[in-house]
């Protein structure tokens, strides 16, 4: 994973709620992450999409990695592609790709694809280096 990010939510301390210790993880994005969204900002475009329309979904897209900081621990697990990988969709046509780093209190989002894109061979050189 890329130590280097874009956006990174602001890290929050935990908070005591009666007995339960509420935790906040700091969401991060994989530089292939934001590359990729730009790709599918592109793809839009050239279909016809409005600019505010676009605009609009990557700031969706954003809003729903950040809502990972307080329950990171979701998703369909994709160890078979990347020991760790967790997957999940956002709006039905877009795929999320993330790991959860327990320790570090931290979510990582490594890929977005989007329509019926092959997200598992995007994967496929960093499962032989994770």
């Amino acid at each position: 994973m890329r130590s280097q990010v874009s956006r990174t939510a602001q890290p929050t301390q935990g908070k005591e709620k009666g007995t339960c210790r509420v935790i906040q993880y700091v969401v991060n994005y994989a530089e292939e992450f934001d590359e990729r969204l730009e790709i599918i900002a592109d793809y839009m475009e050239f279909h016809g999409r409005s600019e505010a329309s676009i605009a609009r979904y990557i700031t969706e897209v954003y809003d729903a990695c950040e809502a990972f900081a307080t329950y990171p621990n979701r998703g369909t697990p994709q160890d078979d592609v990347m020991p760790g990988l967790k997957t999940t969709h956002y709006k039905g046509d877009t795929i999320l790709a993330f790991v959860v780093e327990e320790d570090a209190e931290a979510v990582w989002f490594l890929g977005v694809f989007y329509g019926g894109q092959d997200w598992q061979s995007a994967f496929s050189d960093r499962s032989s280096n994770h």
